[in-house]
């Protein structure tokens, strides 16, 4: 047993486990943790030379240079002819500004690396000649590179600058006018500073990095750093001109030529630069796994390759192994830690695995090799964009911008940024530029026709999606959006237009059937409405709206209660939680007076949301509805409230409680009922009460204002009764309804009929027989009852008569014939009116009709008209 977990134990602690756990952390950006591994590593076997050097690695990485060399020194010695450790072990010494001690090491590694493979180490140790003004030993470095490597242009571009140190001009002007042709823009700009800028000439090759939008910001061109095309020096064989015509067709873009090339030399020489290029030429014949085969035999070659690396993560980027590709862009990294294009690719590459935080931290690190990186600064904003950080994502764009005022995707995406902090008119502006850059792009114009939308320019805002229409192609979104647009101002017609184009492109999207359906609903369509509807739940049965809104136009607009129920019941089976549905379900029971099954509507509306005032509204409606309140007598008692008056009386204090301001019309509507219910049943006090509470609130509410007149009519506060009524009527008038009431101008009436009636009682009680008159007369042609039971008594009729005499006499004609005309409907056979209303017709010059009243009257026996006819008619 003992052996077994000792085997066991030794099994899973194996230095080379230790290895590959430390490899792991080291390609995730845990350099202590792979630090913490290798040491396991190195205690379990402590001549392991990858972990020594992997250790070096990491420590450079966090920048603790001197346990970097002391690990690349134990490296060396346990394998002492291993160029590639001098060579890490000089950029660290670099680091530490021990050039010369760099020198060194860099010397070693060039006795110790194959001289094909040498170029790197002397550049890196030309730079460090440079650097040490030992320019001399720095040009001869760079001149071996360029001998390996013909056509790197840095190392040029890094000769000239050597030789312009040492005054050599001409000399200079050579390099930088090659490295220029070759792509390099440093050596541009130094011609343009210190030279005419007429022998530069075009770059052939430019390593860009498309935007998110394109490619998610991978590099479309592999680097060709460590191996420029035409690269080696040409071997004396018989394939030379493959290897020579491979390189010129990649030049000249022929890949496929390119790849037939290269196959014959490689055919007969394992030669890595062949292999490099034909993998760029694969990679552009989008044959990525091919690249990736020629890259892997390059790595084998030459680990140390950055750009090989960085290379292989394009691809496999393009085979959308993310993982792989962040591995060797870190590699790459690794390798050549200035590789702004490698951090800008494994940002974008974590931005796709939506790793944002990693990817900003990356594009981060290329900016600070590239203040001037674009591309690096617009992904990150739209990678803050996504963090839904929208101000640092405009600051970065702008940023980018700032660099190049004229790619016109910039201006889009920070207008778009900008809507979404809904600082619209500054995003308009941004749309604007857009256009005038690039007037071709119809997304633009949508962009910027919602931001219009957003401001309430509808008409702009269509105009916009007109253009866009224009240049695109029949894009049924386009369509909709215009018809959108244009219900906005209630177009209604031409919605339903280009709603329908938009059905007829695409005849699957059950939105465009709603919204027509809303326009024709508006239109008062309701069959096309409802036909849209039907449509709209035959491609999407499962969305709830369609069928409420069926059942509304069905029961509020066609009067077809049941076919709204049935709606409304398949509405509830998709979404059962909402208590909206059952609110209006129980509101169409209650148009069928099927009290009891909307009572259970109303409940159920009121258990999903009790705060639904609604819902205790229609619920108290449907108990005082079915109680017959108005069929019983009045002034009984508290005790002869039925069980059903009772719970609406509970609703309407429900409803006072969740609004005590008394700011939504169904509390008004609450106390108006409940004071009435209360009145009813002879508790006026309690009435009183609520009224009271009501006024507090909202003193100038002419329904509560109403109701208490007549309340402190029945308590004898006849002043303030009069104060009451007058505050109505002097507010509203019978063609002026506005208010909670949803019986309109006819339930209004009848409410302004009951003021007039009050304030003639009123009137009444404090002597005031003139206005008493008046307002019995207003309360009658608002059509109240009681009214017309009190005129048609003997004693009003003569009191009408008179009143229409004095009214006549004090110059008011109109109102004495209006006073006539009222006693003449109440009373047809009443000779004395007709006799006075033709005197006053006759005086006012109307002869024809006083005539016709004089002829009535005279046909009722009065003997007054009989005269007067045969006097003025004949």
């Amino acid at each position: 047993m003992t052996n077994f977990f000792g085997n066991l134990f030794n099994k899973q602690s194996s230095a080379e486990d230790w290895f590959k756990s430390a490899r792991n952390k080291h390609l995730d950006n845990d350099e202590e943790g792979a630090i913490r591994d290798l040491n396991k590593a190195i205690e379990i076997d402590p001549e392991y030379f990858d972990a020594y050097f992997c250790r070096g690695n990491s420590n450079a990485a966090i920048k603790d240079y001197k346990e970097a060399i002391k690990d690349y020194t134990k490296a060396i010695e346990i394998e002492p002819n291993n160029g590639s450790v001098y060579f890490y072990r000089s950029k660290t010494k670099s680091d530490l500004n021990d050039l010369t001690g760099a020198i060194d090491d860099l010397s070693k590694a060039i006795e110790l690396t194959p001289e094909s493979r040498a170029a790197a180490c002397y550049t890196n140790r030309g730079a460090k000649y440079h650097a040490i003004k030992d320019y001399k030993e720095a040009i001869k470095d760079y001149t071996k590179a360029i001998e390996i490597e013909p056509k790197e242009a840095d190392n040029f571009t890094n000769r000239g600058l050597s030789k312009y140190s040492l005054g050599d001009k001409n000399g200079s002007f050579e390099d930088w006018s090659i490295a220029s042709e070759l792509g390099n823009n440093q050596a541009k700009e130094l011609l343009k500073k210190c030279f005419s800028e007429e022998s530069i000439s075009n770059p052939n090759l430019d390593n860009e990095n498309l935007n998110r939008d394109s490619v998610i910001s991978s590099t479309e061109v592999p680097s060709s750093d460590n191996y420029p095309l035409g690269g080696q020096t040409l071997l004396d064989s018989a394939f030379e001109n493959y290897f020579k015509k491979g390189n010129e067709y990649v030049k000249s873009g022929d890949y496929l030529k390119a790849i037939e090339a290269f196959d014959k030399y490689l055919s007969t020489e394992e030669d890595e630069q062949a292999f490099y290029n034909r993998g760029f030429a694969r990679y552009f014949l989008e044959d990525y796994e091919g690249a990736i085969a020629d890259y892997n035999k390059v790595i084998e070659m030459n680990p140390i390759d950055s750009s090989c690396y960085y290379n292989r993560g394009l691809a496999k980027f393009k085979l959308e192994d993310y993982e792989g590709a962040i591995a060797d862009y870190t590699k790459a990294i690794e390798i050549n830690p200035s590789n702004e294009n490698a951090y800008h690719n494994r940002a974008a590459t974590k931005d796709n695995l939506n790793d944002y935080e990693g990817a900003i931290d990356d594009y981060t690190k290329a900016i600070e090799i590239n203040p001037d990186y674009e591309s690096a600064f617009y992904n990150r904003g739209l990678t803050k964009f996504d963090l839904e950080d929208y101000e640092a994502a405009i600051d970065d764009i702008t940023k980018a911008i700032e660099i190049n005022p004229n790619k016109a995707e910039y201006f889009f995406q920070r207008g778009k940024i900008k809507g979404c902090l809904k600082d619209y008119a500054s995003s308009i502006d941004d749309f604007n530029i857009a256009i005038e850059i690039d007037p071709d792009e119809e997304n633009y114009f949508i962009l910027r026709s919602q931001s219009k939308a957003n401001l309430n320019d509808f008409s702009s805002a269509i105009d916009d999606i007109t253009k866009a229409i224009d240049i695109g192609y029949e894009n049924d979104y386009y369509f909709y959006l215009r018809g959108l647009n244009k219900a906005r101002l209630n177009d209604f017609s031409s919605a339903i237009d280009d709603y329908t184009k938009a059905i007829e492109i695409n005849p699957n999207n059950d939105s465009y059937f709603h919204d027509r359906a809303v326009a024709n609903n508006r239109l008062n369509e309701y069959s096309a409405a409802i036909n849209d509807l039907t449509k709209a739940i035959e491609i999407n049965p499962s969305e709830a709206k369609y069928f409420y809104l069926r059942g509304m136009v069905s029961s509020a607009f066609l009067k077809d209660h049941s076919s709204g129920i049935t709606d409304l019941t398949k509405a509830i089976d998709i979404n059962p939680e909402d208590s909206s549905l059952f609110y209006q379900r129980g509101s169409m029971k209650l148009s069928l007076k099927d009290y009891d099954s909307a009572i259970t509507d109303l409940t159920k509306a009121i258990d999903l949301n009790p705060d639904n005032i609604k819902a205790y509204s229609l619920r108290a409606t449907c108990y005082k509805d079915k109680s017959n309140l108005y069929e019983n007598k009045p002034n009984q008692t508290e005790k002869d409230l039925s069980e059903e008056l009772k719970q609406a009386i509970l609703n309407y204090k429900r409803i006072i409680e969740l609004d005590p301001e008394i700011k939504n019309d169904d509390c008004l509507l609450a106390i108006n009922y409940l004071s009435a219910i209360l009145g009813h049943f002879g508790l006026r006090k309690e009435s009183f009460f609520y009224i009271n509470k009501g006024l507090e609130k909202q003193p100038n509410e002419y329904i509560l204002l109403a109701a208490r007149g007549r309340l402190n009519f029945h308590f004898k506060n006849y002043e303030q009764a009069l104060e009451d009524t007058n505050k109505v009527i002097e507010q509203v008038t019978a063609d002026s309804f506005t208010g909670p009431f949803k019986g309109g101008v006819i339930f209004f009436r009848g409410m302004l009929g009951e003021v007039y009636k009050t304030r003639s009682d009123v009137k009444r009680k404090l002597k005031d027989a003139k206005g008493f008159l008046e307002d019995l007369t207003k309360a009658y042609k608002q059509g109240n009852s009681e009214a017309k039971d009190m005129l048609s008594q003997d004693f009003s009729i003569g009191a009408l008569r008179d009143l229409s005499k004095v009214e006549y006499q004090d110059g008011d004609t109109l109102n004495a014939l209006s006073y006539l005309e009222v006693l003449i409907e109440i009373h047809p056979t009443d000779g004395e009116a007709y006799l006075i209303k033709g005197s006053i017709n006759y005086e006012l010059g109307n002869k024809t009709e006083a005539c016709n009243n004089w002829k009535k009257a005279s046909e009722l026996g009065n003997n007054e008209a009989t005269e007067a006819l045969k006097k003025y008619c004949n």
